[in-house]
């Protein structure tokens, strides 16, 4: 996934763009929250590089409480609602 968006990028690299992940909840029923944590410190990473928005989303419930924690380290902004 990391690759796939790096050539989207590189390819989209003189457009205004907004990288959207829905939903970090799905995606710890598959991996495991560590390997999650290394995918969204590297998206990050590479958005607040390349000059692009991102928003990255998750269920209320949805997280423990000390991996939204961790998380919360990575972004500028938490928005619950």
């Amino acid at each position: 996934m990391g690759i796939a968006l790096t050539r989207a990028m590189d390819k989209l690299e003189d457009e205004d763009l907004c990288i959207m992940l829905d939903s970090i909840s799905t995606m710890l029923i598959y991996v495991s929250s560590a390997r999650i944590s290394k995918f969204i410190h590297y998206l990050t990473n590479k958005i607040r590089l390349s000059d692009t928005h991102g928003v990255l989303f998750a269920a209320k419930n949805g997280i423990d409480p000390g991996f939204m924690i961790q998380l919360a380290t990575f972004v500028d902004e938490i928005i619950k609602e």
